[in-house]
């Protein structure tokens, strides 16, 4: 991507920012789903579709937490100079939202975790260590240059 379709305010970078925040959440629901109690015995295909749903809900996360992480800093940041700090906070909001949601969940019965989910305070560790790693990995996905891909 050029340095304009990187820019926060290209819709191309919007779009291939919610692509990548689904996707790469879609793999990690699929991955930890067999830490939920209720997951055990789903077809496949209703399995991949609650995967689904959830990564959706995921990127809903994300987005939420970007809106507080902008109005919070007052600028737009994403693949611009100093974009670390902005994308620590906005992990961490995430993270915020990611134990609020999980903590309701767990109360109200919407899921339950198995017996091998580790946790930490009560609240599912791999639930936790998604929030730092998907965004990351988002991020540096969305931080390759053309060159590196193949690309021109």
């Amino acid at each position: 991507m050029s340095s304009t379709d990187r820019s926060s305010g290209s819709g191309r970078f919007w779009i291939a920012a919610a692509v990548w925040t689904v996707l790469l959440h879609y793999v990690w629901e699929m991955g930890q789903s067999r830490f939920f109690a209720d997951m055990a015995n789903m077809p496949l295909l209703r399995h991949a579709l609650v995967c689904f749903v959830a990564s959706l809900a995921d990127l809903a996360i994300a987005v939420a937490a970007y809106a507080a992480t902008v109005v919070l800093l007052r600028r737009q940041w994403p693949l611009r100079r100093g974009w670390w700090w902005p994308a620590a906070l906005w992990m961490t909001i995430s993270m915020a939202f990611g134990i609020a949601i999980e903590r309701w969940a767990l109360a109200s019965g919407r899921w339950t975790y198995t017996a091998s989910m580790p946790t930490l305070w009560g609240v599912g560790l791999l639930p936790l260590i998604q929030w730092i790693i998907v965004p990351a990995a988002t991020l540096l996905v969305l931080q390759i240059k053309p060159s590196r891909r193949g690309g021109g």
